[in-house]
């Protein structure tokens, strides 16, 4: 932390992996680690982290794996990052809040954060023996940082926003295949079974799911 002021690495995190100054921090780092064997090692990005922040940190090292030049060194680091996570025993859970995902304004699907976060959930499975995680993962973890209800009402939301991968229409699709499978009532106990509110409570979203649900299942038979 003392050599991020006299390093002057900037304030631009967008830059960090073509920064010059970027090696001599890890230069210093590798050194403090060898000289302080007993200590907690100290990491590249969680140094950058304190500075830029996590988030940013994580966009910008996926960012970098998309560019010949800078790849091996995004990847080397992204890898540490996912490490540094795992070793903290957090679940991807909480690497989703620890992004700030979930508080975001606009749809979180399509961002490099959360293909950031993609790639951490695939290796946190990796750990446990699955070679890849299926869109189902992805759908239990996330419902278990919004709940199925506030969930739903996001996947609507981001139906027709940006998202080159088309993350949300497979994960709504998975959804409402999940309802279908459980037979969830099409008529007005729809809202109890699926989004857990009476539908004498539900808003003008929850009815929109409904409708889309009904879709889905008459384009599904």
């Amino acid at each position: 932390d003392k050599l991020l002021p006299i390093l002057k690495l900037g304030n631009n995190v967008d830059d960090i992996l073509t920064n010059p100054k970027l090696g001599v921090l890890r230069h210093y780092i590798a050194k403090y680690n060898k000289k302080y064997p007993g200590a907690p090692a100290a990491t590249t990005v969680e140094t950058l982290a304190k500075k830029y922040g996590e988030a940013d940190v994580a966009k910008v090292l996926e960012v970098g794996k998309k560019s010949d030049t800078t790849r091996a060194l995004a990847t080397e680091l992204q890898l540490e990052q996912f490490t540094v996570w795992l070793n903290q025993k957090l679940s991807p859970a909480d690497v989703y809040k620890r992004l700030k995902l979930n508080n975001r304004e606009i749809s979180p699907f399509g961002t490099y954060v959360f293909e950031a976060w993609v790639g951490y959930l695939n290796k946190f499975n990796d750990k446990r023996l699955r070679e890849k995680t299926p869109i189902t993962f992805v759908l239990k973890e996330l419902k278990a940082v919004y709940g199925e209800r506030a969930l739903a009402s996001l996947l609507y939301q981001a139906k027709n926003m940006p998202d080159p991968m088309k993350t949300a229409e497979s994960l709504q699709s998975k959804l409402y295949a999940q309802w279908r499978l459980k037979k969830v009532p099409e008529d007005k106990y729809f809202f109890i079974q699926a989004l857990k509110v009476t539908s004498s409570k539900a808003t003008e979203m929850d009815k929109k799911i409904h409708s889309d649900y009904l879709d889905f299942l008459k384009a599904n038979k």
